[in-house]
């Protein structure tokens, strides 16, 4: 039996885009239909073969034009005006599974087409020919010009306007340069916007990839072959630790060499956290490694991706009286998750409001209670995660000598939910137009501290998991009673009353 410590990766794996479809292709395929699915649903093999044993038959353009009467998916990646209109004249039933950040960008880009005159360049960075790309080009009518790489700048004309915009799954680093570059050429009498649109799940990853691999003697990176998004991380893993090793499928794990007392295992955001586990228990079946694996290990990484959509869709409005909507079902672990990050978003911009100086002091009142609602409503929602870790854990049996954490469940998934509020925030910092180059390398510096704190208390959490679940230690829910908020218990409320 060998000492090897096997890890996956808490932050590899689905983005809530590519999650959302599948779970619409799940349901669909549940009622017993024929559901069909313009293009791949996701760029791995084993997953579209996974939905494809379900029912799912997936369809290049020229069989999707020739359906009538059918139902069809529409993937996270989104579609082009065109593929709506040529749905609706055969009849089509769409499912439509385009990612919401995605879609908010698709609107975005043809809200401008429609009010720009021929001044301006409308521009996109972006891979040429990616069904993502495709659909936002189409919001133009194929007329905005799609810029990959440096070189592809020379086809833009400095003496008229220019509005910028990014695919979502692009760099942010790659995306800055080309926001600087174009800058430097701009004419005097031309003006220049841009738009940061880079999906802030996604784009965090590549920090907090490369320091996982690097905590590692040796990776095992699992992505599809036709992953863009697989590649580019894969690159970014060589350089932070050369023993890495890029694999599709389980089988094609190869012999750890000796010596190796840690093994890490990352993906692409098109790589199901199943296959990762199967790698994992593949290589602990070949290296006699004794298997925990439980699902257990899951949750920290459903609460990270769930507090991450959450963020990321609050900030397409960015509004605090914005009307809140949930995605997930009632009563479900995933809708409390979201409801939980929703709070706290809305909460660190209301905390933003009232520290304005020149702010009414009537409008401050009412935002300090506002707030006060909203922590009252955010301890409810923590002690209604730990309700449902102690019901989970109900049927375990402490051992002996097992002690109780200084900390609850679902008080470090609290923390994690303004982890990543943080990091969203500091990495907007990072690009701030109107920064200076020495905030924005100081915000950087703090990003990288945050990335490594959000990586450190996933393991924690996983730890306490693992755990309760194997009897180390044992929970107990508290209630936190806040004082102020009850008129018995206030000496202000109750002697005033």
């Amino acid at each position: 039996m060998k000492n090897i410590r096997v890890e996956i990766d808490n932050n590899s794996g689905f983005c809530f885009g590519v999650v959302n479809a599948i779970k619409n292709a799940e349901e669909e395929l549940s009622k017993g239909e024929t559901l069909y699915c313009l293009g791949e649903i996701v760029h791995n093999s084993l997953e579209v073969e996974r939905l494809e044993a379900l029912g799912l038959i997936s369809v290049d353009y020229p069989t999707f034009v020739s359906l009538r009467n059918k139902k069809i998916l529409l993937r996270a990646h989104g579609e082009p005006p065109a593929t709506y209109n040529i749905a609706a004249s055969n009849g089509l039933h769409i499912i439509d599974a385009t990612c919401q950040v995605v879609l908010r960008l698709q609107q975005k880009i043809k809200r401008c087409y429609d009010a720009a005159d021929s001044s301006v360049q409308l521009v996109i960075y972006g891979k040429k020919g990616h069904a993502e790309m495709n659909g936002l080009v189409g919001q133009t009518q194929g007329t905005a010009i799609v810029v990959e790489n440096v070189e592809d700048l020379d086809k833009l004309d400095y003496t008229r306007n220019i509005i910028l915009f990014a695919q979502t799954t692009k760099s942010l680093d790659g995306f800055q340069s080309i926001v600087e570059i174009i800058r430097s050429r701009m004419s005097p009498e031309a003006d220049f916007q841009y738009h940061d649109t880079i999906c802030r799940q996604v784009s965090n990853r590549l920090e907090s990839i490369k320091r996982f691999v690097a905590s590692h003697d040796y990776i095992f990176f699992v992505a599809g072959a036709k992953s863009s998004n697989g590649k580019v991380l894969y690159e970014e893993c060589l350089k932070a630790n050369p023993n890495c090793i890029f694999i599709s499928r389980p089988d094609e794990i190869t012999a750890l060499p000796d010596g190796t007392e840690s093994v890490g295992i990352c993906g692409a955001t098109s790589t199901p956290k199943w296959l990762m586990e199967e790698v994992a228990t593949r290589i602990k079946a070949m290296n006699n490694i004794p298997d925990k694996t439980s699902n257990d290990m899951n949750f920290t990484t459903l609460s990270t991706s769930i507090f991450e959509q959450a963020t990321q869709e609050y900030h397409l409005t960015n509004d605090v009286d914005a009307a809140p909507t949930n995605p997930y079902p009632s009563g479900s672990i995933e809708r409390i998750l979201y409801k939980k990050n929703q709070i706290d978003v809305i909460q660190w911009h209301l905390e933003d409001l009232i520290r304005n100086p020149a702010i009414d002091p009537k409008e401050a009142l009412e935002l300090k209670r506002r707030i006060d609602r909203s922590n009252q409503e955010r301890t409810d929602l923590v002690e209604l995660i730990d309700s449902y870790f102690l019901d989970k854990y109900k049927e375990i049996q402490p051992q002996p000598q097992a002690s109780i954490n200084t900390e609850s469940p679902a008080w470090a998934i609290d923390r994690l939910s303004i982890l990543i509020i943080k990091i969203y925030h500091m990495q907007e910092e990072t690009m701030r137009p109107d920064a200076s180059e020495e905030h924005k390398q100081t915000c950087a510096n703090k990003l990288a501290v945050l990335l490594e704190q959000k990586q450190d208390l996933c393991t924690a959490l996983d730890q306490l998991l693992e755990d309760i679940r194997d009897g180390r230690k044992y929970m107990k829910v508290y209630k936190q009673m806040k004082m102020y908020n009850d008129p018995s218990l206030n000496p202000v409320l109750y002697k005033n009353g």
